[in-house]
C-alpha cells in the first residue's frame, strides 16, 4: 500500500481524465474501428450465398493479413516515439525526415508483401484447409486483401507519426470516413453485383477502398504540415528555461584510491595524462 505526500497534488481529477480522454480516445478509435469493420464484414459475408464456405475463407484471409500487418503496426510504434522525441526536443525538421524514412520502408515493403499474398495465394489457401471449395474462395478473393496491404501500410505508419504530434484526431477521422464509405462500397460489391467476379472479392474490395480513403486524407496531412510550426507542451524551448542543475551523487565525489603511491602513476601513464573533468571531479584511479 502506499499513500501521497499531504502536499502532493491530486492524481485522480476531473480535468486529469478529461486531459487523458483527450488523448487517448482518438488514438483507441483508429484500432476500434478497424476491428469493429471486420466484424461488421464479417456479418455481411454471412449473408452472402453459400455463407458457410465464404465465411471460411474470409477468416482464413483475415488471419493471414492481420499476421502481416503487425509488421507495419510495430513501425507504427516506433514512429511513434522518434516524431515525438524530435518535436518535443525542438527539431521538427528531423521528425519530418524520419515519417519520409519509415514510408520509404513500408511501401516497398508493402509491395512484397501484396506480391507475395497474391503469387502464392494457391499456397495460402492449401496451408489453412483441405476443402476444395474454400480454397476457390480464397484464391479469388486475394486479390482484393493484397490491395488492403498496400493501404493498411501507409495509414498505420503515419498513424504513427500523428500521434507524435498530437495529431491522433485526425486520424480517427480519416478512418471513420474510410470505413463509412467503405463498408457501403463492400455491400454493394458483394450484394448488388455478386457476379463481379465474387461476392467475396466484392467485400475485400470494399476494405480495400476503406483504408485507402483513409491513408489517403492522413497523407494529405503530411503534406501540408507546416513542421516547423510544430509547437508541443515540453519542446527544448520550454524545457531549458525550466531546467534545474543537478544535484551531485555519490560517485561524482572523489574517492580514495587503494593504489599504492608507486601504482597510480603507472596508471596514469597506461591511461593517459587527462585533466580532471569540467565539473570537478577527481578519476577514480588517481586517488585525492
Amino acid at each position: 500500500m502506499w499513500r501521497l505526500h499531504p502536499e502532493a497534488p491530486r492524481v485522480l481529477t476531473l480535468a486529469g481524465l478529461a486531459a487523458y480522454a483527450a488523448v487517448a480516445m482518438p488514438a483507441a478509435i483508429v484500432c476500434w474501428i478497424e476491428w469493429w469493420a471486420f466484424e461488421g464484414l464479417a456479418l455481411l459475408v454471412g449473408t452472402l450465398p453459400d455463407a458457410i464456405v465464404q465465411l471460411a475463407a474470409f477468416g482464413t484471409v483475415f488471419n493471414v493479413l492481420v499476421t502481416w500487418y503487425n509488421l507495419f503496426s510495430g513501425l507504427s510504434q516506433g514512429l511513434c516515439a522518434v516524431v515525438g522525441k524530435h518535436v518535443g526536443s525542438g527539431r521538427p525538421h528531423l521528425a519530418r525526415l524520419r515519417v519520409g524514412a519509415a514510408v520509404l520502408l513500408a511501401m516497398p515493403l508493402a509491395v512484397v508483401i501484396a506480391a507475395g499474398l497474391w503469387l502464392g495465394r494457391g499456397a495460402v489457401a492449401a496451408a489453412f484447409t483441405a476443402d476444395t471449395e474454400v480454397q476457390s474462395s480464397v484464391r479469388s478473393s486475394m486479390l482484393g486483401a493484397s490491395l488492403s496491404v498496400l493501404g493498411y501500410a501507409l495509414l498505420m505508419t503515419l498513424y504513427g507519426a500523428c500521434r507524435g504530434i498530437a495529431r491522433q484526431s485526425t486520424a480517427a477521422r480519416a478512418t471513420t470516413a474510410g470505413y463509412a464509405l467503405g463498408i457501403p462500397l463492400a455491400w454493394f460489391l458483394a450484394k448488388e453485383h455478386s457476379g463481379w467476379p465474387s461476392p467475396l472479392l466484392g467485400v475485400w474490395f470494399g476494405n480495400a477502398a476503406a483504408l485507402g480513403i483513409a491513408a489517403t486524407c492522413v497523407t494529405t496531412l503530411m503534406l501540408r504540415l507546416d513542421w516547423d510550426g510544430i509547437k508541443l507542451a515540453g519542446s527544448s524551448a520550454s524545457c531549458e528555461s525550466t531546467k534545474r542543475p543537478r544535484k551531485s551523487s555519490f560517485f561524482d565525489r572523489p574517492r580514495k584510491s587503494s593504489l599504492s603511491v608507486g601504482e597510480a602513476p603507472l596508471l596514469r601513464s597506461a591511461f593517459g595524462d587527462d585533466e580532471d573533468d569540467e565539473d570537478g571531479a577527481v578519476p577514480l584511479l588517481l586517488g585525492e
